[in-house]
């Protein structure tokens, strides 16, 4: 979520002031099968670790045996040089430490997050172009040196502009030049050029809606509503809450269509408890109360002060959005005081921002709720009761 709070305010900023971000999403060729065990040695030294630390690593990750077993046939077992163990604990710690300097070889905005890396940078000339391709070819270089091979046929290039004229450039790898697209997925979220999002919620509604039929049709024979609610829960309410402070959606037909996923979910709970379903036109609000369910909308801007509360706490370590948050500080004499200032945004891309979008639903509350009460628990039940009652 960090890495997509970031990305997502820089290019929403760009986008409202008339500008054209580039980014060039890249793809490691099996990154976690092709660590070196020697590099990843070195670089262990590099950071202070002690030496019986250091032998620790390296009894862990060498010697290991592995063999292919198939259909009753077993190869013959064969020791790995390179790569670390998938589903471990350290395995992701370790590939995080294996590319950690990285970023030091760049001179342009880098973003990680495992084995998913994206440069990108505002671009108002060809010589900007110029300065992320450079900046593409010395992450090849690094990669070459670290033993860590980029697929360029799989690396993508997403242009996010509002301009009818862009500034073209094309971007490559080698002699390998890179695909430009519409859209990406990135970390789990449909990305467009425009930062609209309507890609990501057709998506995300399709898939929660097939969902909901497989659960309805598998789940026949339960009687207890808190279990299917669990069920719900996990299957359906994750992916809805996934990243919606980036998506969050502002048209009323989009709110309409993610809120008709639970209503039908919850007919169909009342059906379980009635024995028939409820009448056309059976309003949310009972729905709600009977179940005690939250509304998604209040859901989601639960989410997203809680995502603030932490950020001025320091729970989430978010420097880059921290910055750029502007706390008022009003006259004594002020009617209807506010906590937080921000510009007045151009575009769609900027008023679903999560600055704006964060400290916009605050200010809407503030009169009713102290943000900056430490113990977090009791910030979001007044949150939810604040919420509760506006809506």
């Amino acid at each position: 979520m960090s890495n997509l709070l970031t990305f997502s305010q820089y290019v929403s900023e760009s986008l409202d002031t008339q500008q054209q971000v580039d980014t060039i999403y890249t793809d490691f060729t099996k990154a976690f099968d092709q660590i070196d065990h020697n590099i990843i040695i070195k670089k262990l030294d590099m950071f202070g670790f002690s030496t019986k630390l250091i032998a620790f690593f390296e009894s862990y990750l060498s010697g290991r045996q592995q063999y292919v077993h198939y259909h009753g046939v077993s190869s013959y077992h064969y020791a790995t040089n390179s790569g670390v163990p998938q589903g471990s604990v350290l395995g992701p710690l370790i590939f995080t430490l294996f590319i950690n300097d990285l970023p030091s070889v760049l001179d342009c905005e880098v973003l990680l997050y495992a084995d998913d890396a994206k440069i990108f940078q505002t671009i108002n000339s060809l010589s900007d172009a110029d300065n992320l391709q450079r900046n593409l070819d010395r992450l090849n270089i690094w990669c070459t040196s670290n033993k860590l091979n980029l697929n360029p046929r799989k690396c993508k290039v997403m242009i996010y502009c509002r301009k009818k004229s862009e500034i073209p450039f094309v971007y490559s790898i080698g002699n390998t030049s890179l695909e430009r697209c519409e859209t990406v997925k990135d970390l789990g979220v449909h990305f467009d050029r425009e930062l609209r999002f309507d890609t990501h919620i057709h998506h995300l509604t399709s898939s929660c809606m097939s969902t909901l039929g497989f659960i309805i049709r598998n789940c026949q024979l339960f009687r207890d509503c808190d279990c299917l609610k669990s069920i719900f829960s996990a299957l359906i309410l994750s992916k809805l809450e996934y990243g919606s402070l980036i998506w969050y959606p502002i048209q009323q037909c989009y709110i309409a269509a993610i809120e008709n996923i639970q209503r039908k979910f919850l007919k169909y709970l009342f059906f379980k408890e009635h024995k028939y379903y409820p009448p056309i036109g059976y309003r949310n609000e009972l729905l709600w109360s009977e179940f005690n369910v939250l509304p998604l909308g209040i859901r989601r801007d639960l989410t997203a002060l809680t995502v603030l509360h932490k950020i001025i706490h320091n729970k989430i370590d978010l420097s880059d959005i921290f910055n750029k948050i502007d706390f008022l500080v009003p006259r004594i004499e002020t009617r209807f005081p506010l906590t937080f200032a921000y510009t007045t945004p151009r575009t769609y891309a900027l008023a679903r921002s999560p600055i704006i979008l964060m400290c916009s639903l605050y200010n809407s509350i503030c009169d009713g709720v102290d943000i900056f009460r430490k113990n977090p628990m009791l910030f979001r039940d007044s949150v939810i009761g604040i919420l509760n009652y506006k809506d």
